[in-house]
């Protein structure tokens, strides 16, 4: 099991807790715990230089929030795999995220024989508030997730 735990992240660009199979490989029995978010109120979006001449400018005038969490079973310009893989058993557990915004979070399989499966949320908290659903969780469950579990 990779467990990630007792931890305070002070910035973050595209996702805090990012899970993201790109190839054909079966990742499973991950746990996010005791962890602790603190999220900018003016965040800049991240933008991929695509030139040596190209200079930033932030899309977002600096209002953009960093996902909590992407997990995502997909292909990616960083690997030649031609087959999809699978996401089960993820843990969140006893997370807290300040900030003015709370966060959205992005679940997505590929199809149905490369889903994720199995992904249990205890104790998330925004501020001092519990979230008791995945309305209030603010998460994006995509069509081939199964098994998205939130308890307080």
């Amino acid at each position: 099991m990779l467990c990630s735990g007792d931890c305070d992240i002070i910035h973050a660009s595209i996702a805090v807790l990012n899970i993201a199979n790109h190839g054909h490989a079966m990742v499973r029995n991950i746990r996010f715990e005791d962890i602790r978010i603190e999220l900018d109120d003016r965040s800049p979006e991240p933008v991929f230089q695509t030139s040596k001449d190209e200079i930033y400018s932030d899309p977002s005038n600096g209002t953009h929030v960093p996902l909590l969490c992407l997990i995502e079973i997909t292909k990616s310009m960083y690997t030649k795999a031609t087959d999809y893989g699978h996401i089960k058993d993820v843990v969140l557990r006893d997370i807290t995220v300040l900030g003015d915004q709370p966060p959205r979070s992005v679940i997505s399989g590929h199809d149905s024989e490369h889903m994720v499966e199995n992904l249990i949320i205890e104790n998330l908290r925004f501020g001092d508030q519990v979230v008791t659903d995945l309305k209030n969780a603010h998460f994006e469950i995509g069509e081939f997730v199964e098994n998205v579990i939130i308890d307080p």
